[in-house]
């Protein structure tokens, strides 16, 4: 949640307002072609000099809570692009308990068929 306002921000300031709907598909082609999840094409990124993931790579730094994906050796100093966004941690799921309890009550009827 603390991120999240610097990243409006960040993201409102770049955008063009006269055409947002430009600058969302550039970056959507972006992720979809360059800055792939699994495999991204650091080499050939538009926008390479100003990643900060890229940056923290070619340095081999990270602060701490940083980077850390899944697959990512915990206190490792290497830092990988794939890294990015840091996966966020699910808590487990709460179990609930509930007793419930049932009452019948027959009556009796007195008349005769």
């Amino acid at each position: 949640a603390s991120l999240l306002k610097p990243c409006w921000s960040l993201a409102e300031g770049l955008m063009d307002r006269e055409q947002p709907g430009s600058y969302n598909q550039a970056l959507m082609e972006l992720g979809a072609t360059v800055c792939t999840p699994q495999s991204p094409s650091c080499g050939s990124c538009p926008v390479r000099e100003h990643c900060r993931a890229y940056a923290m790579q070619e340095a081999g730094t990270a602060r701490a809570g940083e980077g850390g994906a899944e697959g990512s050796a915990e206190g490792s100093a290497c830092v990988l692009v794939t890294d990015f966004p840091a996966k966020a941690v699910k808590k487990p799921p709460v179990d609930h308990s509930f007793a419930v309890a049932v009452a019948v009550v027959e009556e009796e009827n007195g008349a005769e068929d």
